[in-house]
């Protein structure tokens, strides 16, 4: 198993009932068009009073793992979120910090007023799609005022 910790990233404080979700995969070669990552297993919990949270560890080494709650900022084991940077190619940045081990801590950025709701979202449920099992599952759920903020402003640009 791989215990983590989910804390405020300006407090330091641990933060109750963030959803983590992880799926587990591997790269399967094959004739063109047929390559691609497979599925091997998902995984989710919510953190607890103090934080931490447990997920199953495969010897697999490929993941993604995305955590959220509401009021912070989505975070996610590929891209960093900035909401501050105003152009779409500057916003996201590579995350070099993230290593799935025991003892993990997770920190989460308060969402503030002033970010950009709308591109939030579509962080979040790219994030959901990458790593939860399904819509209804622990993340899915956790993100639901995201994915219809997501659908709204869809459909807002039509």
């Amino acid at each position: 198993m791989i215990q983590g910790q989910v804390v405020d990233d300006e407090t330091g404080k641990p933060i109750e009932g963030a959803a983590v979700a992880i799926k587990w995969y591997k790269y399967k070669f094959g004739p063109p068009y047929a390559s691609g990552y497979k599925k091997i297993e998902t995984a989710e919990d919510f953190s607890d009073a103090d934080g931490f949270f447990e997920l199953p560890k495969f010897t697999f080494k490929q993941h993604f793992m995305g955590v959220y709650k509401t009021g912070y900022v989505c975070w996610n084991t590929e891209k960093i979120f900035h909401p501050d940077r105003l152009f779409y190619k500057t916003r996201f940045e590579k995350r070099k910090d993230h290593k799935l081990k025991n003892g993990m801590v997770v920190k989460l950025a308060p969402f503030k007023d002033t970010y950009p709701r709308d591109k939030h979202a579509r962080f979040t449920v790219d994030t959901s799609i990458r790593c939860s099992a399904s819509t209804i599952g622990i993340f899915g759920e956790s993100i639901k005022s995201e994915r219809e903020l997501y659908r709204k402003f869809l459909r807002s640009e039509q």
